[in-house]
């Protein structure tokens, strides 16, 4: 099943990250358990609510899935405002995660 997926418990979401075949390279240096970065990216000129994911050193190899976005902005604390800008009660500009 290629549907991403979120699990729930706490603050624990858990998917499948978006468009990792433009970095096979950097995926293939991720093993399990190593941690993770997700960041807002409001520069992205394909989607403005953009979600990337990239690795502690910085390098990008994948988006939180579209379908999805709301309901881990929801469990990380960020939050939309009526003008489609994302606006994070936490102040947290990044989260950090681990692959699984």
């Amino acid at each position: 099943n290629d549907q991403p997926y979120t699990s729930r418990l706490g603050r624990v979401v858990e998917f499948k990250a978006a468009g990792v075949s433009f970095y096979k390279d950097i995926v293939k240096t991720l093993c399990v358990n190593d941690r993770v970065r997700l960041e807002r990216e409001p520069d992205n000129p394909y989607d403005m609510s953009a979600i990337k994911i990239s690795t502690m050193s910085g390098k990008i190899f994948g988006y939180v899935p579209k379908m999805i976005q709301d309901s881990v902005c929801q469990r990380v604390g960020w939050q939309w405002d009526g003008d489609d800008n994302l606006v994070d009660d936490n102040h947290m500009d990044e989260v950090h995660g681990r692959v699984v």
